[in-house]
């Protein structure tokens, strides 16, 4: 986990999904496969046992307002 100036940062990589292989075409046509994340992912023993709180912006979250959260 990390800290900024606002607090502490989960980002993506505390969430494990699922991946497939999905064909692509290029704007050319060109076939490929790229990696696609399905699902719901498995949260991080590192944070499974947190309570957080959700906002929708940064100063929503500084003022503690409009806030979601878990239990």
């Amino acid at each position: 986990m990390s800290w900024s100036e606002d607090g502490l940062v989960i980002g993506q990589w505390y969430f494990e999904y699922k991946e497939i292989k999905v064909d692509a075409y290029s704007t050319g046509g060109t076939r490929y496969q790229r990696i696609s994340r399905v699902g719901m992912p498995r949260i991080s023993n590192e944070i499974i046992n947190c309570v957080f709180y959700l906002y929708e912006t940064v100063e929503d979250a500084k003022r503690g307002e409009k806030a979601g959260g878990s239990l």
